[in-house]
């Protein structure tokens, strides 16, 4: 599930600030200008940094992350705030990228909003309001991006594993993130059909230790949070900056957010039992409810990178990893979890059958 935070829509040299917390970020949209963005860069980081420095430790990645923080702010990022649901408002994003940077050669479309609870339970004017940033304000991102990327050059939106298969409690979310693959497979379909050459990639992302869960509409009696397994936010930064210098069709961000996808693909009673056994209640916390404002109506919080997810947290992802180096990941690796999956699903059967 992807991060969101709910209207606004922030512009600039995205590669210079891959912690997921300014205009390169997993939880905001971005208007991405790489080849302005390395002029930028202080000459002795022209290279392109490595994202996968799997010997380096999560603290000393979290530290590095933030000096780059540092030098995209003093680089010139420009955070810019518009209302996602109003298409004159994506019309002006484009306008003052070009305007501050000159183009834009990769246009990504991350914003999201959900809502906790049983369908029956939710009015629909906040279903409504739901798909006005996480489907229109990606629709209106994605037309608008055509009027200004050139021969060779990038869409990404940002889906979810639940783009593939629904997860209960979060009926609405997933509804809104098949729209949003069905739109991104359209277009990429049409695209190709006239011979435009322009990239459209959909990044899946799986539960993802963001604020997610607080800044969402929440009608549960408890306080919502993400199911396992979870992964940090720099995942996903990783693997949207690796697809746009990379073009791929599809992007799955985790290992574990794969086996969900297959196993809903290829045994899907089971994955239905699952989902209602293990996925459903990992995502009550066990507590009262926070009594906070939601994304819905308003933006909240202040574009954090990490969530409060209690549970242990990947700071990277195998299966990715094997992926960007162009190795097609062994079944062991997928299957071991697979496995385990099947298991658990087995083990809920068992219990519900008696």
């Amino acid at each position: 599930m992807v991060p969101g935070h709910r209207r606004y829509h922030r512009s600039g040299p995205a590669s210079q600030k891959p912690d997921g917390s300014g205009p390169f970020s997993p939880v905001s949209d971005v208007a991405l200008e790489r080849r302005r963005a390395r002029a930028y860069r202080p000459r002795a980081q022209t290279r392109r940094p490595r994202w996968d420095d799997t010997d380096a430790s999560a603290t000393h990645r979290r530290t590095r992350d933030r000096d780059r923080t540092e030098t995209a702010r003093g680089a010139g990022a420009r955070d810019h705030r518009r209302v996602l649901g109003d298409r004159d408002d994506v019309r002006e994003i484009a306008r003052v990228a070009e305007e501050t940077y000159g183009g834009v050669d990769t246009w990504i479309n991350g914003a999201a909003v959900s809502i906790y609870g049983c369908l029956e339970e939710i009015p629909v004017e906040e279903m409504r309001e739901q798909f006005d940033t996480t489907v229109w304000g990606l629709l209106y991102g994605s037309l608008e991006a055509l009027d200004v990327l050139e021969e060779g050059e990038t869409i990404i939106n940002a889906g979810s594993i639940v783009s593939d298969r629904s997860i209960m409690l979060q009926g609405s979310y997933s509804a809104s993130k098949h729209a949003v693959k069905a739109f991104t497979e359209a277009l990429r379909m049409e695209l190709e059909d006239e011979g435009r050459p322009i990239n459209v990639t959909l990044v899946k992302p799986a539960a993802i230790d963001t604020p997610y869960p607080q800044n969402a509409r929440n009608h549960m009696d408890e306080a919502a949070t993400v199911p396992a397994p979870v992964y940090a936010s720099e995942t996903v930064a990783r693997a949207i900056l690796h697809a746009a210098e990379h073009p791929q069709r599809e992007v799955t961000v985790g290992g574990g957010g794969k086996q969900f996808t297959l196993l809903g693909t290829y045994t899907p009673e089971l994955m239905d039992t699952l989902l209602k056994a293990v996925f459903g209640p990992q995502q009550r916390k066990g507590e009262p409810p926070r009594d906070t404002e939601s994304g819905l109506e308003d933006a909240v919080g202040d574009l954090e990178q990490r969530g409060d997810y209690e549970g242990y947290v990947a700071e990277s992802s195998l299966y990715m990893r094997l992926r960007q180096r162009g190795r097609r990941p062994r079944k062991t690796v997928l299957g071991v979890g697979f496995v385990g999956l099947a298991y658990a699903g087995y083990r809920a059967m068992r219990r519900r059958s008696r």
